[in-house]
C-alpha cells in the first residue's frame, strides 16, 4: 500500500464515520480554520469556540510536542 493510498483511505473512513454519526442522530464537531463548529443532524450549525488555526508541517521535519 502506497502512502497516497493511505491518505485516500483515511479520507474515506473519516467521511463514512461522519455520515454514520449524522445518520444515527448524533452531532459532530468540525474544525473549520480557527473555529470549532458543532453540526447537528438537521444541518444546523453552532460555533462552539475559537481554536488555534492549523499549522503547516514540513515533510521529513521532526517536531517535539511539549505538554
Amino acid at each position: 500500500m502506497a502512502d497516497d493510498d493511505i491518505a485516500q483511505l483515511a479520507g474515506q473512513a473519516f467521511a463514512a464515520a461522519y455520515n454514520a454519526a449524522i445518520a444515527a442522530g448524533c452531532s459532530v464537531l468540525e474544525a473549520r480554520g480557527d473555529t470549532l463548529v458543532e453540526v447537528s443532524p438537521d444541518g444546523s450549525e453552532r460555533v462552539v469556540k475559537k481554536i488555534a488555526g492549523p499549522n503547516a508541517a514540513t515533510v521529513g521535519e521532526r517536531y517535539l510536542i511539549v505538554r
